[in-house]
């Protein structure tokens, strides 16, 4: 086992292990980015459910502690915070999906070099394995600031009636 290890280690370059730590900082940097924006949206619909203000301290609030608990709606109990879904889709990106696209892409690079239109086979599809993640990461963000509801929190309809002041 010592001697595969050591032998996968010195058939990557360390360019591709610099790409592939690189491309893993970023894509944890959009995970925290995009696990803040869903915990933003819950907050702001456990306070509109419940009936608090869209003040910034009672957003702070909920996302530290009144949040995490379920909340009785009628006959049924809601989780905002810690909903299984979202608890599943985080485990199921940060466990199986993201770290399976690295290993392929270090995989992939590993293959010997095909040429076709002088672009490198294996160095391609292997980039491209690596931008999945980063794509995936991308696309939810954009999508959470599409759900985001600005008026529900004050401060984001504060700020887009002064921008809207500003352009006239």
């Amino acid at each position: 086992m010592d001697a595969l290890i050591t032998h996968l280690y010195l058939s990557i370059p360390n360019n591709t292990l610099m790409d592939v730590g690189s491309v893993m900082a970023l894509a944890m940097i959009l995970v925290i980015c995009d696990v803040f924006l869903r915990l933003l949206i819950e907050a702001t619909r456990y306070n509109r459910d419940t009936g608090k203000d869209g003040s910034l301290r009672s957003i702070a609030c909920t996302m530290l502690w009144r949040g995490w608990g379920a909340v009785k709606k009628g006959a049924k109990t809601k989780r905002y915070m810690m909903s299984k879904g979202f608890r599943n889709a985080i485990a199921k990106k940060l466990l199986l999906q993201y770290p399976g696209f690295f290993t392929f892409a270090v995989i992939v690079y590993i293959y010997p070099d095909y040429e076709i239109f002088e672009i490198r086979i294996d160095q391609a599809i292997s980039m491209f394995l690596l931008s999945l993640p980063l794509l995936c990461e991308t696309m939810s963000i954009v999508e959470n600031l599409n759900e985001i509801d600005p008026a529900s929190i004050n401060m984001l309809s504060k700020i887009f009636a002064f921008m809207k002041k500003l352009k006239g």
